[in-house]
């Protein structure tokens, strides 16, 4: 898996490149970028930081998104087929007619999260009861 910097992803998708596949973006910090239309399907964005960012469209397919804040990130439209949202934090964020299928969202934070018209079939989600002190 090649590995690429905030700079270097943020560089390229200026220049019109969109093809982001089986890159490994761990811990890199996108917060606020827009992504619309990229393909990030089989990369590895474990920890990432992508609060607030435009991924309206993108393809995340079987993509690593394992504790990622994706706080108030735009992705509708998005394909998020069979990718893994463990822990991740989705806080927020705009799923509407998004593609959940086969998704993983085990323990994810899904506080005001809009889920309007997306398609959640086989969607793996399992909660932490926390009780207050």
């Amino acid at each position: 898996m090649k590995i690429m910097n905030s700079q270097e992803i943020i560089k390229c998708y200026a220049a019109n490149e969109r093809d982001f596949q089986h890159l490994n973006l761990s811990q890199v910090y996108l917060k606020g970028v827009d992504f619309s239309g990229a393909d990030f399907s089989y990369a590895n964005l474990t920890s990432a930081n992508l609060s607030e960012a435009d991924l309206s469209c993108a393809k995340l397919i079987w993509t690593d998104l394992n504790r990622a804040d994706l706080q108030k990130a735009n992705l509708h439209f998005a394909n998020l087929l069979n990718v893994s949202l463990l822990w991740a934090n989705l806080n927020e964020a705009d799923l509407s007619k998004a593609n959940l299928t086969g998704a993983r969202l085990n323990y994810a934070k899904l506080h005001s999260v809009c889920l309007r018209e997306a398609n959640h079939d086989s969607c793996t989600l399992r909660f932490r009861m926390v009780f207050p002190q």
